[in-house]
């Protein structure tokens, strides 16, 4: 009877023992709410507060009563609470195959003593929609002309079914050189924005490819080429993946080079080297390099072209291409185009080419705020003379970084104390149409130079009256340094042209001098009609004289 009552107070003392024990730590809350919104790891944590003198560990977390989710704990222990409020960390690995829905799960923590606490977790799994594209496994290069083939998977990695639309598009605008031809893992042809139709989760869809490139397309060196795959769910969430490859000659390596090397400034000369290697197994014949500094010159190109050559086996030649910035240019970077042509030596029919693009290879830059340059100078005549007016032309373009407001320019003639002043105008540093401007000036030259020869200066002037740069324009003469205005008069007659017939004739002692040449044939030709009109009626006028004389004389007889 007394061993009964002391195990029964044996047994009473432990339990009160084991509650005293767990109340020394607990969950600061009955439950809590979880909110998982994407597949994979989700990390969550609560506060646990400790009221022991000592550390306590908890040993275990356990996860039950919510299905599917029991199994996705994922946590690490021992954990060390200390003495007050402790936060407990843990993680939930929701897997596609956790269905979406709300679940209701206990998470039991047990220390090293046994000591014990609960919380709920009131889990809500959404609805995702995650997916993913495998790599199409392009190769790193390939020689154009030639096709590959390959793969890609669409794979429904979310917890929900979903159907999936597929795009593709060409990263460059190639002209419709690059073709792309998909088929599904039947064999039926597949268009750019087909759908998979409905992917249970899990399931995947497999997209094969044939890529290929046009043999005359312009290729970007070492450059990616080709298309973008674009896939979207019916949450339109998008994923895209590259297919794309570096594409290359089998026949030509093709390098270019600048001399000078850095940037260059409007008017600069500058000269492109092209270096080509034969890497065929065969003598080439008739090979020509053509080349082309693109939209640069108001959206022209610069271009030029060498003579025709043989490149051996292996081997490589550098070809150079002498250009000038032109001065009505942007300041950017300009692509240069190559081409290759040739043909086999042993077979002229193996002809070939190749077009390779050097994107942004040549960059102009624009040192001055304010700058302009004169051009083309030009004159409504020819052969100028003294005591005329003529009209002088000449383009001015902005070369500078900076618009150009109310400026104009001055012509002056020094020699001459001669000063013309344009109107104001505007010239734009961006709008090509906007940054060249012809200006005319009307001068009218004095009579009596002694020169042959006068110098035209251009002055620019900004709108606060500064000049800013200036142009010469040597001006060519026909004065005959000097003589008198009739000698002058002359000159310019027979210099001139033959709208008027001039009579070189002079009466002396009644005797007509005719110009070297004459003959009485030519008198009474269309040309000579004047000069006819005008010998026939003197000759009349001197036979009536004559006459009359001839009677006078005989009646004073």
């Amino acid at each position: 009877m007394n061993k009964k009552i002391f195990l029964s107070l044996m047994i009473v003392f432990s339990l009160a023992f084991s509650s005293f024990a767990s109340d020394l730590w607990s969950f600061d809350e009955d439950s809590m709410d979880v909110n998982v919104t994407s597949l994979g790891l989700n990390s969550i944590s609560t506060q646990i507060t400790s009221t022991d003198g000592s550390d306590v560990n908890v040993t275990s977390l356990a996860l039950s009563t919510c299905g599917d989710l029991n199994g996705a704990l994922v946590a690490s222990t021992p954990y060390t609470l200390s003495t007050g409020t402790n936060t407990l960390g843990f993680q939930l690995n929701v897997t596609a195959s956790i269905s979406s829905g709300a679940y209701v799960c206990t998470l039991n923590a047990t220390d090293s003593d046994a000591g014990s606490d609960i919380i709920t977790l009131n889990v809500n799994v959404a609805e995702i929609d995650d997916f993913s594209i495998s790599n199409p496994a392009m190769p790193s290069t390939l020689n154009v002309g030639e096709a590959h083939n390959g793969s890609f998977v669409i794979t429904n990695d979310g917890n929900i079914a979903q159907e999936f639309t597929v795009s593709f598009t060409e990263k460059e605008d190639y002209d419709e050189d690059l073709t792309l031809s998909l088929t599904d893992n039947s064999g039926n042809a597949l268009t750019s924005g087909f759908t998979t139709g409905s992917l249970s989760v899990g399931s995947s869809y497999t997209v094969n490819y044939t890529f290929s490139s046009d043999e005359n397309i312009e290729v970007f060196h070492n450059e990616n080429m080709g298309y973008n795959i674009s896939v979207v769910n019916g949450n339109t969430n998008t994923q895209n993946q590259d297919l794309v490859t570096i594409l290359g000659s089998n026949e030509f390596d093709v390098s270019v080079s600048l001399e000078p090397d850095d940037e260059l400034e409007p008017g600069e000369d500058f000269t492109v080297e092209v270096t080509i290697e034969n890497t065929e197994n065969f003598d080439m014949d008739d090979v020509q390099i053509e080349v082309w500094v693109q939209n640069i010159d108001d959206t022209d190109d610069l271009e030029a072209e060498s003579t025709e050559f043989s490149l051996g086996n292996g081997d490589d030649k550098t070809k150079s291409f002498d250009f000038e910035i032109p001065y009505n240019v942007d300041a950017d970077s300009y692509n240069i185009l190559v081409k290759v042509t040739g043909e086999d030596e042993d077979d002229s029919s193996n002809d070939f080419k190749f077009y390779e693009l050097f994107r942004n290879y040549l960059t102009v830059e624009k040192d001055e705020d304010e700058d302009v340059v004169f051009l083309n100078y030009e004159s409504s005549t020819n052969g100028l003379m003294c005591g005329e007016s003529f009209t002088a032309y000449i383009d001015i373009v902005n070369v500078g970084e900076d618009d150009l407001e109310d400026m104009y320019v001055k012509l002056k003639i020094d020699d001459l104390s001669i000063e013309y002043t344009s109107n104001e105008f505007d010239l734009d540093s961006t709008d090509s149409d906007d940054r060249e401007k012809q200006l005319q000036f009307l001068v009218t030259l004095p009579s009596g130079l002694t020169s042959n020869e006068l110098n035209l200066k251009f002055e620019a002037y900004n709108e606060d009256d500064d000049i800013f740069d200036i142009g010469y324009n040597l001006l060519a003469l026909n004065c005959n340094n000097g003589s008198s205005d009739e000698d002058d008069s002359s000159s310019e007659n027979q210099e001139g042209s033959n709208d008027s017939t001039e009579d070189n004739s002079s009466e002396s002692d009644g005797v007509i001098y005719y110009p070297t040449g004459f003959s009485v044939s030519e008198l009474f030709t269309s040309d000579n009609a004047e000069l006819s009109f005008w010998i026939l009626g003197n000759l009349a006028l001197l036979t009536i004289v004559i006459y009359f004389a001839s009677l006078i004389f005989r009646k004073r007889r």
